[in-house]
């Protein structure tokens, strides 16, 4: 093949690899607000992220028909010892930190969550490096993958059994506590959140 035809192929593959990526970006993006698995959604962009490094390789082998990711990988310790300092970049924890999150699912999506810094939201998304909170107030709060596996976290959502709630209630100088606490026990028995327990003080179940 004269010089011509090698750079008309090259032309052409090119413009195929990147026709590929600009059509799979949105289609990538319209599924990961399609599911509400925070592993399929993880699943997505470590796919989205596997074919980016496959565009970027087969590039790099049209230009350079002897160099492959294979080859890439096993050019001696220099390249070893790059890829090793390279992972300890907050970008790399980020993505295996996800990846934990993703496989042992402390959390879903549509989970509410408290953080032991104070941070408390629902679950947005979750991309390869960070989790996306909405507070009550509708803000956003983006939390870093290796930030959030690192803290300890409660899961308001997770329990699929009866919870109890402790309540105060304030009442002002001069009142009648036997009867507010007969009108708290009424309005307490009568809720449609109330489950049936045993009875307690000032007639309260």
């Amino acid at each position: 093949m004269d010089n011509n035809g090698k750079i008309i192929s090259i032309i052409i593959q090119l413009v195929v690899i990147l026709l590929v990526f600009i059509i799979s970006g949105p289609f990538f993006r319209k599924k990961a607000k399609e599911v509400q698995s925070l592993h399929k959604k993880y699943l997505i962009h470590m796919i989205r992220l596997i074919l980016i490094i496959m565009f970027v390789s087969n590039i790099v082998q049209i230009f350079n028909p002897n160099t492959g990711i294979k080859t890439l990988l096993l050019r001696g310790s220099a390249l070893i010892v790059a890829i090793v300092g390279f992972a300890a970049q907050p970008a790399i924890v980020d993505l295996i930190c996800g990846l934990l999150i993703s496989i042992n699912k402390p959390f879903e999506i549509g989970d509410r969550i408290v953080l032991e810094n104070g941070t408390a939201g629902v679950v947005e998304n979750i991309t390869l490096r960070h989790v996306v909170l909405v507070g009550m107030d509708s803000m956003h709060t983006v939390v870093p993958n290796s930030k959030l596996n690192a803290m300890k976290l409660t899961n308001m959502t997770l329990s699929s059994g009866n919870r109890s709630v402790h309540m105060r209630f304030n009442v002002g100088y001069g009142t009648d506590v036997e009867q507010a606490m007969k009108v708290i026990g009424r309005a307490i028995r009568e809720s449609d959140w109330t489950i049936p327990g045993k009875p307690g003080k000032g007639g309260a179940e």
